[in-house]
Parts: structure tokens; C-alpha cells; sequence
């Protein structure tokens, strides 16, 4: 049995927390890659994630600011870990989370639309609303790929 293969819990779910994915071939070996794709932004040449480099679009804007995601995981990281000895308090505590992460999101998701909202006037152009039409084609697109 493979490293990966061991680590795959009989939930469904690698010991890293990550879901399982009946994905292809592990590097050539075989075996499938059963870790669903990282959702790290990559970094940009300046440090900058490739999220937040991308100005005036809602499309790279980070879903979750990097401080706040850490602060998600180590809950997650510190339920996990309870669960042999209380796994009825952890999936209580983990639907917790899962709430609060959706109530980031949605706030962040009406702020981003609040921003499209301000930037189209009542006296706008053509001009600007055609621009105004594709920001919001790019949060709309967004919110369909979640």
C-alpha cells in the first residue's frame, strides 16, 4: 500500500483534512492522486498572491483574507483532532465552522457587489457602463464557478 494510499481515513477524507478525489494517475505511479487541487492562491513576482495583483477585478480578489483562512483552519486542525474522543462535539463544531465560513463569504461577496453597485451612477456614460456590464459579468462568473 502507498504512502497516499495509508493515508486515506475510512471516511473519505486524507489525514491532511483533504477530500478524497478519485482523480488520475499519481505521478505515473499508478496509483490516483486522492487529494482534491490546493486552493492557495500562487504568488506573484512582487509577493503579491496572483488574487490580489489582479487590481479592480472581483474575479482575483481573495476569497478570505490569508489571516482569517489560517484562523478557520486551525480550528479545523484543533476539532479534528478531538474527534476519536468526542466526535458528536466535533461535527457540532464543525457545522460552526462551516457557518461561519459561508457568513465570510456572503460578507464578502455583498461587499464586492456593493463596490460594483457604487461605481455605476444615474449619469454614467455608455462608456462606463459598458465597463461596469463586464466587472459584473466577471463577479457573476465568479459566483457560477464556486
Amino acid at each position: 500500500m502507498s504512502g497516499t494510499d495509508e493515508r486515506i481515513l475510512s471516511h473519505g477524507i486524507m489525514d491532511d483534512g483533504a477530500p478524497v478525489n478519485a482523480g488520475a494517475d499519481h505521478a505515473g505511479t499508478g496509483h490516483a492522486d486522492t487529494r482534491a487541487a490546493t486552493t492557495e492562491p500562487a504568488t506573484a513576482t512582487d509577493g503579491r498572491s496572483h488574487a490580489t495583483a489582479a487590481e479592480g477585478s472581483t474575479s482575483g480578489a481573495a476569497l478570505i483574507d490569508p489571516t482569517t483562512a489560517k484562523g478557520y483552519q486551525a480550528r479545523w486542525d484543533d476539532l479534528k483532532g478531538q474527534f476519536v474522543d468526542d466526535p458528536r462535539h466535533v461535527v457540532r463544531g464543525v457545522d460552526e465552522l462551516v457557518s461561519d465560513v459561508l457568513e465570510e463569504l456572503e460578507r464578502t461577496f455583498r461587499t464586492q457587489r456593493g463596490n460594483l453597485e457604487s461605481g455605476v451612477g444615474e449619469e454614467a456614460s455608455t462608456e462606463e457602463l459598458r465597463i461596469a456590464f463586464g466587472k459584473y459579468r466577471e463577479f457573476f462568473d465568479r459566483l457560477l464557478s464556486l
